[in-house]
């Protein structure tokens, strides 16, 4: 969720963060589709 705009923080377990290939990956997916969901602005 963090990667499409919503602050999501980080991942409880048994969920982890990405390692760095993974995270590649899913971003990169992520940018071949268009996600068409209401991201509200970023806030301090």
């Amino acid at each position: 969720m963090n990667y499409v705009g919503f602050t999501v923080g980080k991942p409880r377990l048994p969920l982890l963060e990405p390692d760095e290939k993974s995270a590649e990956i899913i971003q990169t997916t992520l940018r071949n589709y268009k996600i068409d969901l209401p991201v509200p602005p970023k806030t301090a």
